[in-house]
C-alpha cells in the first residue's frame, strides 16, 4: 500500500501548483509538475495481509487506480493547447478535493493497522 507521507507532499504540492501565480505556461509547468508527482505518489505497491483490513484496502487501491486515471486524463489537458485554463484549474480543484479524501482515508487506514498491531501485543 502507499505511504501517507508522499501522497500528503504530493498533494501540498499540487495545492501551491494551483495557487501560484505566473503567465498560463508557467502555471501549466507547476500543475504538470505537481501531478506527475501526484501520479507517482498515489501508485499503490503492497497489499495488507490482515483479513479485516484487506476491503478496505481493497477499496483505497481501487480509489488510486480511479484517481491515476482522473490525474492522466487530467495531464492530457495540461498538455493540449485547446483546453481553457478556467476548465483546466476547475478540473484539478475538484482532483485536489479527491486527493485530500484519499489521504484521510490512508490516514485512517494507517491508524487502524497501528491499532490492530498494539492490540496484538497486549
Amino acid at each position: 500500500m502507499v505511504g501517507v507521507g508522499p501522497v500528503e507532499s504530493a498533494v501540498d504540492d499540487l495545492r501551491l501548483a494551483l495557487r501560484s501565480g505566473g503567465s498560463e505556461v508557467e502555471r501549466r509547468g507547476r500543475l504538470r509538475a505537481a501531478l506527475e508527482e501526484v501520479r507517482r505518489s498515489t501508485a499503490p505497491t503492497a497489499t495488507r495481509d490482515e483479513a479485516w483490513l484487506a476491503a478496505r484496502d481493497d477499496c483505497v487501491r481501487r480509489q488510486a487506480r480511479q484517481l491515476g486515471a482522473r490525474v492522466a486524463a487530467l495531464l492530457g489537458a495540461v498538455d493540449a493547447a485547446g483546453e481553457g485554463p478556467r476548465r483546466l484549474l476547475a478540473g484539478a480543484e475538484r482532483l485536489l478535493v479527491d486527493l485530500e479524501h484519499h489521504v484521510q482515508r490512508l490516514h485512517d487506514l494507517a491508524y487502524d493497522e497501528v491499532e490492530l498491531e498494539l492490540g496484538e501485543s497486549g
